[in-house]
């Protein structure tokens, strides 16, 4: 009774010790208001020539995948709308696609709309990212709601510097205003201290040990 005790306490330490590394979904940046029709005007822009506006924001401190971006936006029927990640080309604007999003090519009325990454794009941590929207349709017009002035609570990113810039084919300019976004992520755990790794190395060799005890073959 006391060994069945003994390992099941082990693997209990284990467990609560390993959860320190799980990944922990979170809101990276978020600055979203109710969908308008006011905002920033994407047309077709560099991602296939017209307008395209990019969102600047930075990473907190501890780098994160990327799992969602929600915009407000409004606009026509078929604008062919799409939306990528970007990385900082001179730390000042966008610079080079790292993932292209998948969502509504076709976001006419008001509201939030989803896009997600085709791959698993990592954020390193205090680094400036960009969300780039741009219609590839000649006919698509779609306007990016105003967003907040200020970042929501819960957020860990904060606002590029600067954070607006628009492309009408002759590259990056940049403006003062503040377009509607969420940015959602996923992310380990910081990394844990002293006393942590203790718990966390006595619940693995724990584990180990109980391991080898069950497969350790019978005396005679």
């Amino acid at each position: 009774m006391k060994m069945k005790r003994t390992t099941g306490t082990l693997i209990t330490i284990g467990a609560l010790a390993l959860s320190q590394l799980t990944i922990h979904a979170a809101v990276i940046f978020d600055n979203l208001v109710t969908p308008n029709d006011q905002g920033y005007q994407v047309n077709k822009g560099v991602m296939g020539g017209g307008q395209s506006v990019a969102m600047g924001f930075v990473i907190g401190g501890t780098s994160q995948t990327l799992s969602s971006v929600v915009l407000g936006l409004v606009g026509s029927t078929s604008p062919g709308f799409v939306v990528a990640l970007y990385g900082g080309g001179n730390g000042t604007t966008p610079g080079s696609l790292l993932a292209n999003l998948s969502g509504p090519a076709s976001p006419s009325s008001a509201n939030y709309y989803t896009y997600t990454p085709t791959g698993t794009p990592t954020l390193e941590a205090n680094t400036t990212y960009y969300i780039v929207a741009a219609c590839q349709s000649s006919d698509g017009n779609v306007h990016w709601n105003l967003g907040a002035a200020s970042q929501n609570p819960g957020s860990s990113g904060e606002f590029s510097t600067p954070t607006m810039f628009y492309n009408t084919g002759s590259g990056w300019l940049s403006d003062s205003g503040k377009a509607s976004m969420q940015v959602n992520g996923a992310g380990l755990s910081p990394v844990p201290e002293p006393s942590e790794w203790a718990a966390i190395s006595f619940g693995v060799l724990g584990m180990v040990w109980v391991a080898k005890r069950r497969f350790m073959p019978a005396r005679a």
